[in-house]
């Protein structure tokens, strides 16, 4: 028996109550305390991470974080490329208007 359920059995007896049924009704609190932190145990586990989750949503992370490194240099490539690429194509312009225009 519990310290909670002695005091309430108790108190129970304090106001006439027979020990039998005090007890029996002091037990019977107990396990409805312990059903009820059981069922919000449950329900708080499903959504609280273990470390486990954390571990595996940092390597997640990492690696979501390495493909987006190399997503990143594969557009600045590109960006670098086109850039080139329009100007030689300006430069190549502006020498065939100089021929044109003497």
């Amino acid at each position: 028996m519990t310290t909670l359920t002695f005091t309430f059995s108790e108190a129970l007896q304090d106001i006439g109550i027979s020990r039998e049924k005090a007890q029996a009704m002091a037990e019977l609190l107990d396990e409805s305390i312990i059903q009820s932190m059981d069922s919000r145990y449950a329900i708080h586990s499903r959504m609280l991470a273990t470390q486990g989750d954390v571990e595996k949503l940092r390597a997640d992370m990492e690696k979501m974080r390495g493909e987006l490194k190399a997503e990143i240099a594969n557009a600045k490539v590109e960006i670098i490329k086109w850039n080139l690429a329009a100007i030689l194509a300006a430069v190549g312009l502006a020498v065939a208007i100089i021929k044109l225009i003497n």
